[in-house]
């Protein structure tokens, strides 16, 4: 009776450390898989940086030359410098054009920042997932070792007790 309960005992704890080793491979594939997205998502934050940066340095550049030439004196004197009145009306045209273009293009830079900031807090929260399933990880594997360490332990006393069983077996065989 003692031998089955402590055999039971030993197949449950067999069973803990499987689910175990279950759990804790689960939790490496979830931060094998959050380290791709962290990755790619990383990669996407690069990416939109550069992209930012060459539409603010044209944002500038162009901003300049509407600050440079945008009072109204120097822009008369872009429009009355024409050859005739349709290159005249297409100056004006393209003047307006520009500042319509630098307004879009301003309106861009901000929703590229948004997703920006969007990306950069998706980070965050990988990363902090990503450090509660380590934690999660290194929970899982310190029971485990308790685990085999108490199945060790369960095996030493079955293989004491057998020992002490045969040996008892034989003085009586020997009577």
């Amino acid at each position: 009776k003692n031998k089955k309960s402590t055999l039971y005992s030993l197949q449950l704890i067999n069973n803990k450390i499987n689910r175990r080793m279950e759990l804790i491979a689960t939790l490496k594939s979830q931060i094998y898989t959050l380290n791709d997205s962290l990755a790619s998502t990383q990669i996407s934050v690069e990416k939109l940086c550069k992209r930012l940066k060459e539409m603010k340095s044209e944002y500038a550049r162009i901003a300049y030359y509407l600050y440079k030439y945008n009072n109204p004196y120097t822009r008369m004197m872009f429009v009355f410098s024409a050859d005739d009145i349709n290159q005249a009306y297409q100056r004006l045209r393209y003047l307006n054009e520009i500042a319509v273009y630098i307004r879009k293009q301003a309106v861009k830079i901000k929703d590229l920042e948004k997703v920006k900031k969007i990306k950069i807090e998706q980070i965050e929260r990988e990363k902090q997932i990503k450090n509660c399933l380590l934690d999660q990880q290194t929970t899982q594997l310190s029971s485990l070792e308790l685990e085999q360490q108490r199945k060790n332990k369960l095996k030493k006393k079955l293989s004491g007790q057998e020992l002490q069983l045969r040996a008892s077996l034989r003085k009586k065989r020997k009577e």
